[in-house]
């Protein structure tokens, strides 16, 4: 693999200079020396410790320390920078692990059984030291890691996914798209989550190039990939929308842009189709080691909707609340059964057993497949409103207001209502706040399309874009927004 890194400078704020961003060089050698000298240095430290904490903000300095990790037979937890302090210390204990390794000087070091150390010197050495290592052998890419669940209906939870999950998912995705080890990944999620750490481990283990652009933002995204072509990208549907808004946009034709993380919507789509993006949408979990059904862009202009077909080695299955598997076209909780498929959470007995049943991992959503084989995903089964004794899906409502909408974005959810059981509530972010007038033009559009145990009882507003703080966020995060005060209602009488 080579990593080519923006080069940092003092002045790489503005869009002139991002436009103009230059790379660092990682070559195969560099990598390979840095990570085996950080081992043995780490092995002091380590001992005989089965995992380790990543609490890291750097990308490369991530990759290095998983990779030094995995020589040492360590396998690496990565945690999301942002935490707070105390939650990761709180998560590391209950998986018993010892140690976090850090890129940053954190006060109060230790923390109970639970010590964080900064490698920042012992990385910098091993760079200055690897130009004197010989390379006989590729580094390892066998080792297990553990990723944190997104937290789309409760707290994240801790996945350990073996090398055997990891190469499996690799293999299916290979098989897909025909990985060529002269082709290039742009980095374009945070390695912390597996769609981040499946686009470090696919450029590593097909000996690909892996670029590494100034930051996550749209002009940063289309800016990397613009000036060294990368051929792999894959985006959450926000940063896709946010790349079109860009101008210029892709000023080539990608290999590949995977599409997934969050539902997509069909404008979005069809301009993709317009603009003849190459994009795969694509669903899969954590718990999968990444995507598990792909829609090609031949089957994007056919079956929209659909979240495509399953992978190689791949199997959906879907069932009732009975656990009694249903006929096809009829609704039900997706279950799939794969070779990347984890086995259970960490300390974690009560969720595994309730989600993971004789080699089926229940993923929470619902959906069916049609004669053809296609996937299609319609709510989290936690996300379904109860309202009125009629179960509604977000989804339905959704795809009439999205369209209504000309700025911005909308989340429908449901909220606790004395009369109804749960009230069907919108939030409107990432726009002016509506007027009266152009709320009530929206509302006399959804009574022409929505049946009336449909329509929204309750809108909210909040100002700016909640895309980044919300994620996958399910019911229980956006109750929380209300109930927080984080949002303002918009009165209107239904």
């Amino acid at each position: 693999m080579i990593i080519k890194e923006y080069k940092k400078t003092k002045s790489q704020n503005s869009k002139k200079d991002i436009e103009a961003i230059e790379f660092a060089e990682y070559k195969h050698q560099s990598i390979y020396g840095i990570s085996v000298i950080l081992a043995k240095d780490l092995k002091q430290i380590l001992k005989k410790q089965k995992k380790a904490g990543i609490f890291i903000k750097d990308p490369v300095t991530t990759i290095f320390v998983v990779l030094s990790l995995w020589e040492n037979g360590i396998t690496p937890a990565l945690i999301n920078p942002d935490l707070p302090l105390a939650e990761v210390l709180k998560s590391m204990k209950s998986m018993g692990v010892e140690t976090v390794l850090s890129d940053y000087t954190i006060e109060g070091t230790q923390s109970g059984n639970v010590q964080i150390i900064d490698i920042k010197m012992m990385l910098l050495q091993s760079i200055m030291m690897q130009s004197f290592l010989e390379v006989s052998q590729p580094s390892i890419t066998n080792g297990s890691v553990v990723l944190f669940t997104s937290g789309t209906t409760n707290e994240p939870k801790p996945v350990l996914l073996t090398a055997q999950n990891l190469i499996s998912a690799y293999n299916a995705g290979n098989e897909l798209l025909n990985y060529k080890k002269q082709e290039s990944w742009l980095l374009s999620l945070p390695v912390y989550h597996i769609g981040g750490f499946s686009i470090f481990f696919r450029a590593y283990t097909a000996g690909q190039v892996l670029v590494i652009p100034p930051g996550l933002d749209s002009l940063s995204i289309v800016s990397a990939a613009n000036q060294l072509k990368v051929k792999y990208i894959s985006l959450v549907p926000t940063q896709l929308q946010r790349i079109f808004q860009a101008k210029p946009g892709f000023e080539y034709k990608p290999k590949a842009v995977l599409l997934g993380g969050a539902a997509a919507s069909e404008s979005l789509l069809s301009t993709s189709i317009a603009c003849k993006l190459p994009v795969y949408k694509v669903y899969g979990a954590t718990e999968t080691a990444a995507f598990q059904c792909v829609l090609t862009p031949k089957m994007l202009k056919k079956k929209m909707a659909s979240s495509g077909l399953p992978l190689s080695g791949v199997t959906i299955i879907i069932k009732d609340s009975k656990g009694k598997e249903v006929s096809t076209g009829e609704s039900g909780e997706i279950c799939i059964r794969s070779g990347s498929t984890a086995k259970g959470y960490i300390n974690n007995p009560i969720a595994t057993k309730d989600r993971f049943k004789k080699g089926l991992f229940h993923t929470g959503d619902t959906g069916y497949l049609d004669d053809d084989g296609y996937l299609f995903v319609t709510a989290r089964m936690d996300d379904i409103i109860n309202s009125g004794g009629e179960k509604i899906q977000p989804i339905e409502i959704y795809r009439v207001l999205k369209p209504l909408i000309a700025i911005g974005d909308c989340r429908v959810f449901g909220l606790p209502d004395a009369d109804w059981g749960e009230a069907v509530s919108v939030i409107l972010y990432g726009m002016p706040k509506p007027l009266k007038k152009e709320l009530g033009q929206i509302l006399e559009t959804c009574k022409q399309q929505l049946p009336g145990f449909r329509m929204p009882k309750n809108f909210y507003f909040y100002k700016g874009d909640l895309s980044g703080l919300l994620g996958k966020a399910g019911k229980k995060e956006l109750q929380e927004l209300v109930q927080t005060g984080k949002v303002v209602s918009l009165f209107y009488k239904y």
